[in-house]
């Protein structure tokens, strides 16, 4: 994916902050770095979509590493509620159903309409749709990397 409009080192700075800070449990720093990509006014929120475009590059490659090293050339995707209970994709929030559907069409090498996906998580109205759009692409591409570091 391309980042240019927002300047790669500023993405790529901001994408690794929030991975280290995902993965060390680090609140202090995560809480403000979501609520400056995701706030309407904030200077940060021209870096939304360019980050939200790197974790879903994260999580894309390591689900191609897992492919490499033996696991089957598809995936598939199940979705499960709080109470572990699967539940279709239409009943997924739209900004969330969107992030998801990037990650595929990235897999699918569809950078097309991965951008257009990550469009419409970054204009939907509702900041706490953002949230848990990049929250869960956040949680997903910290996942992919402990499991390709453990597998080192």
């Amino acid at each position: 994916m391309n980042h240019r409009e927002a300047g790669e080192p500023a993405v790529r700075e901001a994408t690794d902050r929030l991975l280290t800070a995902g993965r060390l449990g680090d609140l202090d720093t995560l809480s403000p770095m979501l609520g400056n990509l995701i706030a309407g006014v904030s200077a940060q929120r021209r870096l939304l979509r360019p980050v939200l475009g790197q974790l879903v590059a994260t999580v894309v490659s390591g689900l191609e590493r897992e492919r490499a090293e033996g696991s089957p050339g598809w995936h598939t995707v199940e979705l499960l509620d709080d109470r572990d209970t699967v539940v279709g994709i239409d009943s997924v929030r739209p900004s969330l159903r969107a992030v998801l559907r990037a990650v595929v069409a990235a897999l699918n090498s569809e950078s097309d309409d991965a951008r257009f996906q990550l469009g419409l998580v970054c204009t939907d109205p509702d900041p706490l749709a953002r949230l848990d759009a990049i929250a869960h692409v956040l949680a997903w591409a910290s996942d992919v990397n402990d499991v390709n570091r453990s597998e080192r």
